[in-house]
């Protein structure tokens, strides 16, 4: 099937199941470009090509916001929930890894990569926690089985458990023969969580329940989303995921959640400020469309305050019900209160399924508005995309991935030791964006875990990745950890959609979230 001919169906077993991962695995934002069928193209745009946004500070002036207030919180002091931001980047100041549309080069040492400067182990090493030796750390490493999807249409080159297990290993060996995590060696121990699998073998829980409870790992990284909760709450694993949650999910885990980007709440307050800010809203009445969960109502409530606070209130806030049969017969509803209220400019603030099924019905009535996305739903995916119809055109997007013009130097550091470990070609681009993923995990858990010291134990881990601070990792343009701040992204980038490539193109250089 490809991406031309896929359409949402409206009824059956198989869009329950689209339904059902969509919410449970794609929600905030599946790190890997999901393709339709085809291999993304990787774009070779560079930042102006499709017209660059204009950002200001407030004040008339281009460049990267600088710190208002509490960084944390909006600037009326309403919280956006889920821990601190790292602190704002001054006006103009470069973005490491990232910044000014050309990639930039990040930072000389990348956390957890050959030859970077490590602590030294003083003292005999110990088994000091669940899963450490003397000489072992034992690290739970969770696959991702979509291969049950492909009957639905969807499907990842280069995404099978056995690839993706060659990705995770490649890091491994090379940080155990650069001699490991202060001398310990990282034992991996493999779990696939089959997407549409919900109380089986390969069930979050199943998966969640082998790690903790039958090998009792020290640590877990991986597409772990759906077993989140199971690991950080329940079993007190730190656990690395793959995009980001809803801020209670930091909250709860009492910072054993890690993630690359922003959480879902933090992101949504960016994502308005900066359209906001971009100028494209001006003379422009809004519209937003989610579901009514908690998994998107606060993501969206965090949008509507970013974007009042800037100066824009929504007019129609498109709330569908949770029920997926329910949501799919409120979408006409939905675009007649928008054509009613005159909006011109739609923010989908929901999962990729529910997104496309709204444009389809908008283009059927000749409702055709500017649409606004983000990483929010996988939306900023390619292949999910790419049989958008013809009003999708000029959606801009705003992503916290990094510069598709030019390859960080992070980012290319990842892919090459890839290769190398290997034997294999990987390009940049989307080609290799799972290897990105990965070496996102492994450099920052090593550089957490040699941080932590000889005495290694899970809740030192937390403290060293809170410590870790302004670092340089690969997939993103920048972020930060810090006190009570385990969702490191801070940076972000517009983008727009291009329907002749099927592809986004650079729409201007990175900003520093406000929030």
């Amino acid at each position: 099937m490809s991406g031309d001919q896929f359409r949402v169906q409206s009824q059956g077993r198989a869009y329950a199941a689209v339904i059902g991962v969509t919410l449970g695995m794609l929600i905030a934002g599946l790190f890997i470009p999901l393709a339709l069928g085809r291999t993304p193209a990787t774009i070779s745009a560079t930042s102006g090509e499709t017209g660059d946004l204009s950002f200001t500070d407030g004040s008339g002036a281009p460049g990267l916001p600088g710190a208002t207030g509490d960084p944390g919180a909006l600037p009326n002091g309403k919280p956006v929930k889920g821990g601190k931001n790292g602190a704002a980047l001054p006006g103009g100041a470069a973005l490491p890894g990232g910044g000014g549309g050309s990639g930039g080069s990040g930072a000389p040492n990348t956390p957890g990569a050959p030859g970077s400067p490590s602590p030294t182990a003083s003292g005999p090493l110990t088994a000091s926690d669940q899963g450490v030796t003397a000489t072992t750390i034992k690290l739970g490493v969770i696959l991702l089985d979509i291969e049950s999807l492909r009957p639905l249409g969807f499907s990842q080159p280069r995404f099978s458990p056995a690839e993706q297990q060659e990705m995770a290993q490649a890091y491994i060996d090379n940080i155990n023969k650069d001699g490991g995590i202060l001398g310990r060696k990282i034992v991996p121990v493999y779990a696939t969580i089959n997407a549409l699998d919900s109380n089986g073998s390969q069930s979050p829980a199943a998966v969640c329940s082998k790690l903790a409870e039958d090998e009792k790992v020290f640590a877990v990284v991986g597409y772990l989303n759906q077993a989140a909760s199971c690991l950080t709450q329940q079993h007190r694993l730190p656990s690395w995921i793959d995009s980001s949650g809803i801020a209670e999910l930091y909250t709860k885990s009492q910072n054993f959640l890690i993630s690359p980007r922003a959480n879902t709440e933090r992101n949504g307050a960016n994502w308005g400020d900066l359209a906001a800010r971009s100028g494209v809203l001006k003379g422009r009445t809004l519209g937003t469309v989610y579901m009514d969960n908690p998994d998107e109502a606060r993501p969206e409530a965090a949008l509507s305050a970013g974007l009042g606070e800037a100066g824009y209130d929504v007019a129609v806030h498109g709330k569908l019900a949770n029920d997926a049969s329910t949501a799919q017969f409120q979408l006409g509803t939905v675009v007649n209160q928008m054509r009613s209220a005159g909006v011109d400019t739609v923010f989908l603030s929901t999962n990729f399924v529910l997104a496309i099924q709204f444009v389809q019905t908008a283009e059927s009535q000749g409702f055709r508005p500017q649409y606004h996305v983000s990483d929010f739903g996988s939306l900023t995916a390619e292949g999910l995309i790419g049989g958008m119809p013809a009003s999708f055109d000029g959606a801009i997007a705003f992503t916290q991935g990094g510069f598709v013009s030019k390859e960080s130097a992070a980012d290319k550091g990842c892919r090459e030791e890839f290769n190398r470990a290997t034997g294999k070609s990987a390009q940049p681009g989307t080609d290799s964006g799972s290897i990105r993923q990965f070496c996102f995990w492994m450099r920052s858990f090593a550089a957490a875990a040699r941080a932590a010291g000889a005495d290694l134990t899970r809740t030192g881990l937390v403290s060293s990745v809170m410590g870790l601070g302004r670092v340089a990792l690969p997939g993103l343009i920048s972020g930060s950890f810090a006190a009570g701040k385990t969702d490191f992204g801070d940076a972000y980038r517009p983008m727009r959609f291009d329907r002749s490539c099927k592809c986004y193109k650079d729409a201007g250089g990175a900003q520093s979230g406000r929030y």
